[in-house]
């Protein structure tokens, strides 16, 4: 349930939600799962430094309750005094009748209720867990309750036990490790499966759920299979022959009511249900406009209409047309008001994709152009000849070198042959700059480069591109690279600190050249234009490598470095107090969980680095309570996704700076 709803919950509680205000008081209760009879190290294995455990509570279990679960409470008998332990409780409605299966992985729907180091004090205790947020529970489903132990320093006794009972043989998970932490969003096949659950008191604010009902029409007559639904939740029915529908076990609060049916116009109304309200809602539907598509799709290589392009839209609807001879379109019947996406076709012809809105009006594509397919060479490759005298460069035809175009089309167009240009590195997507080689196409797959004795020192590398009749080419294959030796270039920048601070007298070497960093940080390193790998060393830091670094003559270079210290202690810097305590799983593709502990409430940022110390995604950045906290990244979730490598989580508080390596494995 969103903020709203849950601020309303609480209101209709004290006051009904209708035109008279009724003060009541809160009526709490406690609802017990279980006798205690026995003992057992769940759902906190205290012998171990780290537990996971999960229960199942049935509905008979707590006699079909509907309400709130403000906190629980478990009942230890331990022999140790244990303060501060780190305890983490999640829970969630589940249509699951046993865990017969397996662990059920935590997702979206799981709420994490309780994140805080907890004391259990040794003798026999009621230990009362607070929910950070309260939990609704109106569903009439089962519940699934999560108990994790993080991954601590230190294990205790054996007899630190709570009082427990076994009932049945499928209803609960454990799991305990002095090594390895479970991950709740991906748990292994590890641990056992029982019948044993601690017991258990749910604290409990118990509220009667409402009920809507009513029927759906159109012009005064029932209407059939309307999707009647609160927005923002799972609760949603169909309505039946006759019209009717019912929308049961609702939790008082603020929603919009939604009517809607394919090819009519959605009805929203803002309801407000008070607790125990049993609402009757007619309500009229109309159903929806039509309009028409229409344009021409045309040829790059004829300018004319193209006939025989064959077009797909989809989205409120599907819907389907083709070209006549002038290339002329019209789609009919479309609905009105909605978005359509649409995929264009034609042999020979790269496709067309594109998205419309479509309004109360027949809607105009215009003149839309399909441009020839072409294939590019393949298997570009550049190799020094005659003494370093020359490149030569080779390639394959393209995968359609016997190109044939359909009856229908233009037979004159067809495969000629190539032309090639020459480029340095690092100019591949600047298609301006390249150097023409070929003053007439060539029709044969290679071609001497003689113009590289005389070259500059530098990187290069060869684009070819394939050539149709009618002014067409295709994209250019590019070889590989090739470094002419020759000429001194500069490898520059900054090295500094987690602080940003700059490190004097680190050693940047590259090869047979080296110099070392200025009291600022900053580097100046004169090398023989190449290719190299750069090493960046300094006492007290671990060292920062760049791999294939290629310095042109007269060219520059800036590489800079963010050293991580070999130990916290070793700085003049304050002591790192706040940490990430785990980053699970790691390597990781492409989620993982990340774990870390805030000394003290304040701003606090959470970034992802790459080698080079230049920042990718702020995956957090804000005020924080002090405490444990868990985020998931996702690598997918940065612009342009994380490809497969090293990268570093960059924590910064008010205290202290704390970096981890992990692995992206794609």
């Amino acid at each position: 349930m969103n903020a709203k709803i849950k601020l309303l919950l609480l209101l209709t509680v004290l006051v009904c939600a209708s035109s008279m205000l009724l003060a009541q008081p809160i009526t709490r209760e406690d609802i017990t799962i279980g006798t205690g009879t026995d003992l057992a190290r769940i759902p906190v294995d205290m012998y171990y430094k780290t537990s996971y455990f999960q229960m199942l509570i049935y509905p008979s279990d707590i006699d079909d309750f509907t309400g709130l679960i403000t906190g629980i409470k478990f009942y230890n008998n331990f022999v140790s005094d244990l303060p501060g332990k780190d305890t983490k409780i999640w829970i969630q409605g589940t249509s699951m009748p046993s865990l017969l299966s397996g662990w059920v992985p935590l997702s979206d729907e799981s709420r994490l209720v309780y994140d805080a180091p907890t004391h259990y004090p040794s003798g026999t205790n009621e230990i009362y867990f607070g929910f950070m947020e309260d939990f609704y529970h109106f569903d009439g489903r089962n519940l699934l309750i999560t108990v994790q132990r993080p991954l601590d320093t230190d294990y205790h006794s054996t007899d630190d036990r709570f009082r427990t009972q076994t009932i049945g043989s499928n209803r609960a998970r454990n799991y305990q490790s002095d090594y390895t932490e479970m991950d709740p969003y991906n748990p292994d096949n590890t641990g056992s499966l029982s019948g044993a659950f601690p017991m258990t008191t749910l604290v409990a604010i118990p509220i009667t759920p409402a009920q809507i009902s009513g029927t759906v029409t159109e012009d005064g007559e029932p209407l059939a299979g309307v999707s009647v639904a609160l927005d923002g939740t799972d609760y949603a029915v169909t309505t039946d022959a006759e019209g009717e529908y019912e929308l049961s076990l609702l939790p008082p609060g603020s929603y919009s009511l939604l009517f809607s049916k394919q090819g009519y116009q959605t009805v929203a109304l803002e309801i407000v249900l008070g607790e125990g309200d049993e609402l009757v809602i007619d309500q009229s539907i109309e159903q929806l406009s039509m309009v028409s598509i229409h344009g021409q799709i045309i040829a790059s290589d004829t300018l004319m209409g193209l006939e025989g392009a064959f077009l797909a839209f989809i989205g409120y609807a599907p819907y389907a047309a083709s070209t006549d001879a002038d290339g002329n379109f019209v789609v009919s019947n479309v609905f009105a008001g909605q978005s359509y996406s649409y995929t264009i076709t034609a042999p020979g012809y790269s496709n067309l994709v594109g998205e419309i809105e479509v309004g109360d009006t027949d809607f105009d594509m215009g003149t839309l152009t399909m441009n020839e397919v072409t294939s590019p060479p393949q298997s570009v490759s550049a190799t020094i000849d005659g003494g370093d005298s020359y490149v030569t460069i080779t390639w394959n035809a393209p995968t359609n070198h016997d190109w044939q175009l359909g009856d229908s089309m233009d037979a004159n167009r067809a495969f000629e042959g190539y032309e090639v240009h020459r480029l340095r590195v690092g100019q591949e997507d600047d298609p301006a700059s390249w150097q023409l080689l070929t003053d007439e196409i060539v029709t044969e797959t290679y071609f001497e480069d003689h113009d590289w004795y005389n070259l500059s020192g530098g990187n290069y590398r060869w684009a070819v591109k394939s050539i149709y009749t009618n002014g067409v080419s295709s994209l250019a294959a590019i070889s590989n690279s090739i470094i002419k030796e020759g000429g001194i270039g500069l490898i520059t920048g900054i090295i500094i600190n987690l602080d940003a601070e700059g490190i004097s007298g680190a050693t940047i070497s590259a090869g047979e050249f080296s110099t070392t960093s200025n009291e600022q940080g900053n580097y100046s390193l004169e090398v023989v234009a190449g290719s190299y790998h750069v090493m960046i060393t300094a006492p007290r830091y671990h060292p920062f490598e760049f791999t294939d670094v290629v310095v042109e003559a007269e060219g520059t270079v800036t590489l800079n470095a963010i050293l991580q210290p070999t130990s916290n202690s070793d700085l003049t810097s304050p002591e790192l107090v706040s940490s990430i305590t785990g980053i699970s799983p790691n390597p990781f593709n492409p989620q993982t969980s990340i774990s870390f502990e805030i000394s003290k409430a304040g701003m606090i940022s959470l970034e992802i680095l790459n080698v080079r110390g230049q920042k990718l995604k702020t995956i957090h950045e804000g005020y924080m309570e002090a405490g444990a906290h868990r985020i998931t990244f996702d690598a997918n979730e940065t612009n342009p996704p994380l490809g497969s490598g090293l990268y570093f989580l960059r924590l910064r508080s008010q205290d202290a700076i704390d970096m981890r390596k992990m692995v992206l494995s794609k």
